[in-house]
């Protein structure tokens, strides 16, 4: 699956080509959305074998497919459980194996590269032979008749999604849970993704022969499908910390500064604010968390904040995490994970940011908080905490 990695680097340079990919407009689903980037890494079990918890879906690449690179996920789009009736949609796309092999060649080749203009045009390159392949979509049948802007614009989005395809197989069923994957039967049927964008290059007749041998094989992806009861980032979190409900550690900052669990003696509550360079909604929020820290210290209210940077793993993702504080002008400790955090911590941590408050003694208070939120609203919760504490 080397062609995710190529696809995550131009999102990074043409953002378009995500639009569509998810609701963001109401808060319920922007939450998920939001930790998505960070949450990608435990999308997959392997590079073969999927698994998205939070629309109880599980699948199996089939083994022909397994050494054809450009056959990948375009994006991911969640809906959250007991609120979208489109829990899950995954849209495929397919590009012939030797020209996305160039690709990937021509990528490398720009590593490190800031030459936004030569990117661009890697980027229009790959569009122009893009094809959409299918689409799996995993419907809550509970929501189906709930009157709500969102479950409105779900039925609208179904109705669309499933006139573009030929074939609409209902291949898994679980409780309440529908699972359709959406194709068509030959590669001629099949629309190039980003035609309204760059000049389309067509198949050659060896590149339609592949990928007509590559959609045969969908019928194997249909047998893999199974369904079981959705998990939330919360509910996994909520899983998966209860035997560790404090947090302790002895390591340094990413400035090099030694530090240990014993600041939370200092206050009544600390907000743990835990990032990871990767993260964009992260790095969006933090002047906004300067400024709330840089209030509860002038108010004197017996709260503390400091970051922890998941990633912080090697001098050079720490020299970024540097970097990126300095360039959002944050002035509060941020911590490295020493082995009792990864052990203990980060096991559970399901996406970034997340927001921890503890107690003086580092024992967890009440429920993370999952997604970025800004100032009044942790404000808020720091006040509620204070209040508790009494």
């Amino acid at each position: 699956m080397k062609k995710i990695f190529l696809s995550m680097i131009i999102a990074l340079v043409v953002s378009i080509s995500m639009v569509g990919c998810g609701k963001t407009d109401k808060k319920e689903v922007s939450q998920e959305s939001q930790t998505q980037q960070s949450e990608s890494k435990a999308q997959y079990l392997n590079e073969h074998h999927f698994k998205f918890d939070v629309m109880g879906l599980e699948y199996y690449i089939p083994e022909a497919w397994k050494e054809k690179s450009g056959i990948s996920i375009s994006c991911v789009a969640p809906g959250k459980p007991g609120v979208a009736y489109i829990i899950g949609q995954l849209p495929y796309e397919f590009i012939p194996t030797e020209f996305n092999n160039k690709m990937l060649g021509k990528m490398e080749e720009l590593k490190g590269s800031t030459d936004e203009e030569k990117q661009q045009e890697l980027f229009m390159e790959y569009a122009s032979k893009v094809k959409s392949f299918f689409t799996i979509v995993v419907l809550d049948k509970n929501m189906e008749n709930e009157d709500s802007e969102i479950v409105k614009e779900d039925l609208k989005r179904k109705e669309t999604l499933f006139s573009e395809y030929k074939n609409a197989d209902k291949v898994a069923e679980k409780n309440n849970l529908e699972c359709y994957i959406l194709y068509n039967d030959t590669p001629e049927q099949y629309n190039f993704l980003y035609k309204d964008m760059v000049e389309v290059s067509e198949y050659t007749e060896d590149e339609n022969k592949e990928f007509a041998e590559v959609i045969n094989h969908i019928e194997e992806l249909k047998e893999s499908i199974k369904l079981s009861k959705p998990m939330t980032s919360e509910d996994k979190m909520k899983e998966k910390m209860s035997d560790n409900s404090s947090i302790n550690f002895e390591t340094k900052t990413v400035q090099g500064k030694e530090i240990n669990s014993s600041i939370f003696k200092e206050h009544k509550i600390t907000m743990i604010n835990v990032w990871s360079t990767t993260c964009g909604p992260c790095k969006e929020e933090m002047p906004e968390l300067q400024e709330l820290y840089e209030e509860i210290k002038k108010e004197n209210i017996g709260v503390n904040i400091i970051g922890l940077v998941t990633d912080a793993v090697d001098d050079e993702t720490i020299e970024l995490a540097k970097k990126i504080l300095q360039v959002k002008g944050v002035e509060f400790d941020n911590i490295i994970p020493d082995e009792k955090i990864k052990n203990e911590v980060l096991t559970w941590i399901q996406g970034t940011p997340t927001t921890i408050f503890v107690d003086s003694e580092g024992n967890i208070i009440d429920e993370p908080i999952i997604g970025a939120f800004g100032k009044e609203t942790y404000k808020n919760e720091i006040l509620e905490k204070l209040k508790k504490s009494e």
